[in-house]
Parts: C-alpha cells; structure tokens; sequence
C-alpha cells in the first residue's frame, strides 16, 4: 500500500492491474491499492479481480481520501470488512 500527500497526479496510462490481493485486517489502518491520499488526482487506471480485507476505510483502490479526484477508473472488486 502507498501513501500519496505530493499533490500530483497519479496517471495509469489505461493500464489494468490484475489481481491485487491485500490482507491487512486488524491494523486498523487505510487498505487500498492506496491506502491514503491527500492532494492527489488518480486517472485511467483500471482493478481487476481485486480482494481487499481490512476493518477500517476499506476501498480497492484508495481506503482514506483527504483531498483531490478520481476520474476514469474502471474497476470490479471485492471488498471485505471484518
């Protein structure tokens, strides 16, 4: 998991990331593909064949967002809070 404050971009070029699988229950923490961003833009990326298990803020691809967007995203996920 990441952790974006830069205020940028986070461009994926069309890309699909494909079976991403993330287990973190019990930290309590943010779980995404990014866990937390603040001032950050994420486009044209895709998720696909996504698990994603935590217990807190739980998202394919961002669990917390403080600031910024999301545009053009495709994704099919499966999220799981326990």
């Amino acid at each position: 998991m990441a952790r974006l404050s830069s205020h940028g971009d986070f461009n994926g070029n069309g890309k699909v990331i494909n079976g991403l699988h993330i287990n973190n229950a019990g930290s309590g923490n943010p779980v995404g593909l990014f866990g937390y961003f603040n001032g950050t833009n994420i486009y044209r990326v895709g998720l696909e064949n996504v698990s994603i298990v935590g217990n807190n803020e739980v998202g394919a691809l961002v669990g917390h967002i403080s600031s910024g967007y999301i545009n053009d995203v495709i994704f099919y996920w499966k999220c799981e809070l326990q």
